[in-house]
């Protein structure tokens, strides 16, 4: 049985998906929301790829602290709200692991 193309590239949607929140997260500290929003957007879309019940509800996450950072003026505390969302949608990532080594 062959693998769908998505199947195959999910892992790797995950990754940037990754990369990306850590982009959007430091965007937040200098107050960059509308190029946040941006970047939640993009990654809410490569968690509903995966197709998992948990990555569905990652990118709902994702979408709501998109749609924070939009309204929010540069400068405002929308983007510290809009942390909370990313910070939760992060902890419910089953990709999010941190390999320690001894």
């Amino acid at each position: 049985m062959s693998k769908s193309v998505v199947e195959i590239v999910a892992p790797y949607y995950c990754q940037v998906a990754l990369r990306l929140c850590s982009q959007a997260r430091q965007l937040c500290e200098v107050k960059e929301c509308e190029k946040r929003a941006d970047i939640c957007q993009f990654v809410s879309t490569l968690c509903k790829e995966k197709g998992y019940s948990t990555c569905l509800n990652e990118s709902q996450i994702c979408e709501k602290a998109a749609m924070i950072c939009k309204k929010a003026k540069a400068g405002s505390d929308k983007c510290l709200e809009a942390d909370k969302f990313c910070a939760e949608a992060k902890r419910l990532c089953p990709r999010n692991y941190d390999i320690q080594g001894g």
